[in-house]
């Protein structure tokens, strides 16, 4: 095949019409190779020489497919690009020129999955660590493994080649769905010499994949630095943007969008590459819904001038846009970000999210179905939608699509075994595995005891924190509870404890809603049992990940009486709390040990009798976990309350280990009566303290739920979009009877529900006191 046509026609032909004819002479090249091959038999001194003339040939058209792809990527085309060098790789396997392109244009795409698993094929592994637990080892176990477990690494790259293992690890530092602490593990591979831009950008995404915000801030600035081409600045600019995001600041993540994109935009005019979209344009053919006179509508335009990468800074820019409560203009920006790249799922996805700002929960669920169009097999879109349904009350379809998320799949792939209610689990075992944070499985073991009318046994593996409040329900349940990191008793089945309500088939009018079911310890022996807990695992902190077994039987599993963790003694004889002589589990008033208690130091709480109720006792929760994806819209800040600190004849108590340290300031300066215990040390701590308490008030954290799961009285604070399990425009949780919710009105609004919850407190306190109102 002459390679003449495709040199012919490029000097004349534009980058459309020069790939157009790449690709027929590719198709061309592989159709002379099918017939050498077919002749092959009958021309075989012909062939050899044929042969090296089409290895030519073919090595030719690729080395042209990837000049031209290059092209693509510079000028933003990843689509374009990614059609090129998949012809390339169709004509010459294994290029490792093209294969790198490819990913970085897939990744451009948002499709980082399909970008690391084309770059696996290109490295043997040099060494592999065992994952406890897995027959053999998977990379994609590795989102599963602790994060003191050695994960499944580093492959082998050639010393010329150590580009590849940074796009890899780019590849890979994706949150959630990726394994962000395998590309750091591979980033740390590469020697200082070739730490060049592109490793400063796969360092700093890693950093933001593992929830550190402000390194990966500095690091996509240092990269900024380096930024040799536009593509390049901005996506560093877009990085940074992200990161600021992540730390809650939308304001400067629009700076830094508008400064990113303008210096691009004067690059692109200096080398005469700009193609204008005026403000005029914005918003032509779609259903704006933001005003005409839209003061973001110079900035939209700006970005829609960039293709795929302007339809992620334009995400961004919506993104911010709703955090600042700006829902309208935000849903008016990603609609933009959709024309601007209609390929581009994510943008469908946060399209999604600031529809369902506005209550327009149907276009919602029709944006995911467009991103799982683009993303088939996309977990988060059907995190997403599971998330609406929910909601909504429709439980049992949304408990369907959350079945869908990364860590139940893995286990339906690895093992027959895991059960999600598709078998008759009669006269068998089940293992059952906390899988997610603290507040789910407080949430979700009340399924425990009705997944044991099910079974002959059930075993519940926990966070080793939760273990002393868990452990002490084992008799009355009559299972048996471990602590994550203890061996694992043998098992006929298994399943995740987020699974529990699919498997059983939960709606909204069957929730198990029986409160009680957990309860403050009134001693130390279950603590004293348990393995003391893990490094970072204090209450509020981030737990540990939960083993995921290979598939049930002895070769993942030790000897159930071996393993099995103590039982509580004294079980209640009628089904019923425990026997009070043996367990003391206090209420609300009654005081449990005081020695241990001030020990523990909880002794500023007054133990009290009901007749002696001369001051309120309110537990304080202002922010959770800082790593929580979600926590800057569910967190707020201390300040908001200070109201609250006027109020007469109530003590207030600081339900948190180690408050942020702007809101210990604002405590020190403003609210010095906050009292906060010497030690929450785990969730033991914290339910003998809200015990105590007369009210907690709190933001969607795990005390939330633990107080509920104790029907201690307890105030939710939730942002404008809730998460799905407290439903929508509702101030009561089918959940826990006890709770009662205060809503934003609109995004970012803490001010409204402080204010709320100031009136509501005045109320309450009144009427707990029996003294008259409180008027400010």
């Amino acid at each position: 095949m002459p390679a003449s046509p495709v040199t012919e026609a490029m000097p004349a032909a534009t980058d459309a019409q020069r790939g157009a004819s790449v690709l027929r002479c590719g198709v061309a090249a592989g159709q002379t190779d099918q017939t050498d091959q077919t002749d092959q038999t009958d021309q075989t001194g012909q062939s050899g020489q044929s042969d090296q003339t089409d290895a030519a040939d073919r090595g030719a058209v690729v080395t042209t497919l990837v000049a031209l792809a290059k092209v693509h990527l510079d000028e933003d085309a990843a689509d374009k690009a990614c059609v090129l060098l998949d012809a390339a790789l169709l004509l010459r396997a294994g290029d490792r020129v093209a294969a790198r392109l490819r990913a970085r244009a897939l990744r451009f795409l948002g499709r980082n999955e399909e970008a690391a698993q084309g770059l696996e094929l290109l490295s043997q592994p040099a060494s592999v660590s065992a994952v406890p637990g897995l027959p053999e080892p998977s990379a994609r176990s590795l989102s599963m493994a602790s994060s003191g477990t050695a994960v499944d690494v580093p492959s082998r790259f050639a010393p010329d080649d150590w580009a590849t293992c940074i796009e890899l690890a780019h590849a890979l530092a994706v949150p959630r769905t990726g394994e962000p602490r395998r590309a750091r593990v591979l980033l740390d591979q590469v020697p200082l010499a070739a730490r060049d831009f592109d490793w400063l950008l796969a360092h700093a995404a890693a950093e933001s994949a593992l929830r550190r915000p402000v390194a990966a801030l500095e690091g996509f600035r240092d990269a900024l630095k380096l930024a040799g081409t536009p593509v390049a600045a901005l996506e560093a600019t877009l990085g940074a943007a992200q990161a600021l995001l992540d730390i809650d600041r939308p304001l400067r993540a629009i700076q830094a969008l508008d400064e990113g994109g303008a210096r691009a935009l004067a690059v692109r005019r200096a080398a005469g590459t700009d193609g204008e979209v005026t403000a005029s344009e914005v918003g032509a053919g779609s259903d704006a819904r933001s005003p005409a006179a839209d003061p973001h509508d110079e900035g939209i335009a700006l970005w829609m001038r960039f293709g795929q990468r302007g339809a992620q800074a334009l995400t961004l820019y919506g993104m911010a846009l709703a955090r600042l409560g700006e829902a309208g203009h935000a849903v008016f920006v990603l609609e933009q970000a959709t024309r601007a790249a209609p390929n581009y799922a994510d943008a469908y996805r946060q399209l999604a999210g600031a529809l369902l700002l506005l209550g327009e929960s149907d276009a919602a669920l029709a944006c995911l179905a467009s991103a799982r169009r683009i993303r088939p097999d996309w977990p988060e879109a059907w995190l997403d939608e599971a998330g609406v349904r929910l909601r909504r009350g429709e439980l049992e379809a949304g408990f369907a699509a959350y079945e869908r998320r990364e860590s139940a799949r893995e286990a339906a792939r690895r093992s027959e075994q895991y059960w999600h209610g598709q078998f008759d689990l009669r006269g068998k075992s089940c293992l059952v595995l906390a899988e997610q944070g603290f507040g789910d499985t407080l949430h979700f073991i009340r399924y425990i005891p009705i997944l044991r009318a099910h079974t002959d046994r059930v075993i519940v593996e926990v966070q080793r924190a939760l273990w002393p409040v868990v452990a002490p329900m084992a008799a009355q349940w009559d299972v048996t509870v471990i602590a994550r990191g203890e061996p694992l008793p043998d098992a006929d089945a298994f399943t995740l404890l987020m699974t529990l309500p699919h498997a059983l088939r939960t709606r909204l009018d069957s929730i198990p809603d029986r409160v009680p079911y957990l309860f403050a310890p009134a001693r130390e022996r279950f603590r004293a049992a348990c393995a003391p807990p893990l490094a970072g695992n204090r209450c509020g902190e981030r737990s540990e990940a939960a083993n995921v077994p290979s598939k049930p039987g002895s070769a993942w599993l030790a000897d159930p009486a071996a393993t099995a963790s103590p039982v509580p003694t004294n079980p209640p004889a009628d089904g019923g709390h425990a026997d009070p002589a043996a367990t003391a589990i206090p209420t609300g008033h009654e005081a449990a040990e005081p020695d241990t208690e001030t020990k523990r130091g909880l002794s500023g709480v007054p133990a009290r009798t009901v007749a002696d109720r001369r001051r309120l006792q309110v537990g304080i929760v202002v922010s959770g976990n800082p790593e929580y994806g979600n926590d800057a819209m569910r967190s707020m800040p201390l300040q908001a309350l200070l109201a609250l600190a006027t109020l007469p004849d109530v003590d207030y108590h600081w339900v948190q280990p180690e408050p942020r340290q702007a809101d210990a300031a604002v405590a020190a300066a403003s609210w010095p009566s906050l009292r906060q215990p010497e030690a929450l040390i785990d969730f033991s701590d914290t339910a003998r303290l809200l015990s105590r308490l007369d009210l907690i008030i709190t933001v969607d954290t795990a005390v939330a739920h633990l107080a509920g799961a104790m029907a201690r009285p307890v105030w939710i604070m939730l942002p404008a979009l809730a998460d799905w399990r407290w439903l929508t425009d509702r101030a009561d949780s089918p959940w826990y009877p006890t709770a009662r919710l205060f809503r934003q009105p609109k995004a970012g609004d803490w001010a409204s529900v402080a204010a709320a919850v100031h009136d509501a407190l005045t109320e309450f306190s009144a009427a707990t006191l029996g003294l008259p109102p409180h008027r400010s």
